[in-house]
């Protein structure tokens, strides 16, 4: 007995479609609208069996061992389906019984943390090793998230050596980041920057590089951007016009956006910084000062000045203070530009502190190239003598 239960098979691919099917679902076969032997009735066509006649055919058919489970029918030609495309696995959130990262920043060193140890930051993993060579130790900071992870190295110094991990807002409304601040010893450097964290999903680190001083203060928006701005100060000015001791240098203040470190030490919102440094140099750079104080000042007041939009009057008090005759080797510039150091056949020589001072606060974009001092008449005129 056939049990069709209102549908008939398709003799191209033999899948069951409906008695009225016109054309198969499956292969687009064209198909006879031959529904006489199988009449609907009122149940829709099904067959009507009693279950005493289904189990006594089954019994019979199980007793003389004929019944088998019905075999797959090869199919040709047979379209496949579209598949839909898998749904993205959430990343899992880090196990509770993890610690959450400090609200204030940890300072690390590799003799109080002897082992590994991990925080949740968000839907981050953070942990915090050291990698040992003899003596020394530098702190290695992982990221884990989704499966995926990026690591941040500190400076190889002594396991007594204090590093600074801190979770910061780098921008408004995302996930904390993690800012590893490591310091490598030594008289006047340095202290390595990196931040970690997510950026678009990623995991990604940035370098922020390594500055002259102590830590900096926690990054927050100053400017109200939404983004956290870092707050340094360039060190291109050290050692430039003046020994260390004698070295003024303006802000340099940096935001990361977009998994890179950007310069917006432009932006008018950090004038009040300029101004600081145009008020503690104006003084030093003045003929009153030794030397070195002046030639050393005057480069980061001239700066500032410019970013204030004070560049002439500050140019006629430099050139009236600086020091021709000090003992220190001017800054050289080159002919071509270049990330590497310049070559020696195209390095260019100044014969002036201001013509050198020029030339370095171009290359650096605290002055325009277009920018050249004015004549002392123009200036008089103009009241700045």
């Amino acid at each position: 007995m056939v049990l069709t239960f209102g549908r008939k098979r398709c003799p191209q691919c033999a899948e069951k479609v409906r008695n009225e099917a016109l054309v198969c679902r499956y292969c687009k076969a064209a198909l006879s609208a031959d529904v006489s032997q199988h009449s609907r009735g009122k149940w829709g066509g099904k067959a009507i069996i009693t279950a005493s006649a289904l189990a006594f055919g089954l019994a019979g058919a199980v007793a003389l061992g004929m019944w088998s489970a019905p075999k797959p029918v090869a199919k040709e030609n047979t379209p496949r389906k579209s598949q839909r495309p898998a749904a993205p696995v959430e990343a899992q959130l880090p196990s509770p019984d993890l610690a959450p990262f400090p609200v204030d920043s940890v300072e690390w060193r590799a003799d109080t943390y002897p082992t590994a140890t991990s925080w949740r930051l968000g839907p981050m993993v953070v942990t915090a090793s050291a990698r040992q060579e003899g003596e020394l130790s530098a702190p290695v900071i992982d990221i884990e998230y989704a499966g995926t992870k990026v690591s941040m190295e500190g400076e190889m110094v002594s396991s007594s050596y204090t590093h600074r991990l801190s979770a910061i807002a780098n921008r408004a409304g995302a996930y904390p980041v993690i800012l590893l601040q490591s310091f490598s010893g030594g008289a006047h450097c340095c202290n390595s920057v990196q931040v970690a964290g997510l950026s678009d999903g990623k995991l990604k680190v940035v370098n922020l590089g390594a500055w002259d001083g102590d830590q900096i203060e926690l990054p927050k928006d100053i400017s109200g951007d939404g983004f956290a701005d870092y707050i340094f100060y360039d060190n291109s000015f050290l050692y430039a016009f003046a020994p260390y001791a004698y070295s003024y240098a303006p802000p340099k203040i940096l935001n990361v956006r977009n998994g890179r470190a950007i310069n917006v030490s432009s932006s008018r919102a950090f004038r009040r910084l300029f101004e600081k440094t145009f008020r503690e140099t104006e003084g030093l750079c003045d003929p009153s000062q030794d030397s070195f104080t002046r030639n050393g000042a005057c480069p980061a007041f001239v700066a500032a000045a410019a970013k204030l939009g004070k560049i002439d009057w500050a140019w006629s008090k430099m050139v009236a203070s600086y020091d021709a005759s000090a003992d220190w080797q001017l800054p050289t510039g080159c002919r071509i530009q270049t990330n590497d150091l310049c070559p020696e056949n195209l390095q260019i020589q100044f014969q002036s502190y201001p013509d050198a001072l020029l030339h370095f606060l171009k290359e650096n974009k605290y002055i325009a190239q277009n920018w050249y001092p004015k004549s002392d008449n123009e200036l008089s005129s103009r009241g700045f003598l």
